[in-house]
């Protein structure tokens, strides 16, 4: 299997598999890294023989490694563009109030992060403020008194 690269609009890089130019998928990238695992290639030689760019190699390696050996774990991710909360059903906001309820110590950092860890919602702090806000729960701000 032959893969290479194809220029988006603005330049960056493309992975595409020869046979018809769609994105390489989740087997395509594990036969790039197969020969590496197996410890008959080097990823620089992969690298010059694919025309693929190392790092794309070394974060196909990782993603593997990351998922535990999975051919599943190199599958593209869907981007997730919609995190305004304007975005997010009344559901969504409510199991973000429903979490901050919970664990009101925490910051609106802290609640994002452990939503995403425990795979309640994938969303960014800023996000999680802005629902915590419009619902009145926003934590105030008290700023120490530092002695000179």
């Amino acid at each position: 299997m032959q893969v290479g690269y194809r220029k988006y609009s603005r330049g960056r890089l493309s992975p595409q598999a020869d046979s018809g130019g769609s994105a390489v998928n989740a087997t395509q990238k594990y036969e790039l890294i197969r020969r590496i695992l197996k410890g008959e290639k080097a990823p620089k030689q992969v690298s010059e023989e694919t025309n693929i760019p190392i790092s794309t190699i070394y974060r196909y390696l990782k993603r593997y490694r990351g998922g535990g050996g999975d051919i599943e774990s190199l599958a593209d991710k869907p981007h997730v563009n919609q995190s305004h909360p304007k975005w997010f059903t009344r559901k969504d906001k409510d199991k973000v109030v429903q979490y901050k309820l919970q664990h009101p110590h925490l910051s609106a950092r802290q609640v994002a992060k452990a939503l995403a860890k425990e795979e309640i919602l994938q969303t960014n702090y800023h996000s999680v403020a802005d629902i915590l806000k419009e619902r009145g729960l926003t934590t105030p701000f008290f700023p120490t008194n530092h002695a000179n």
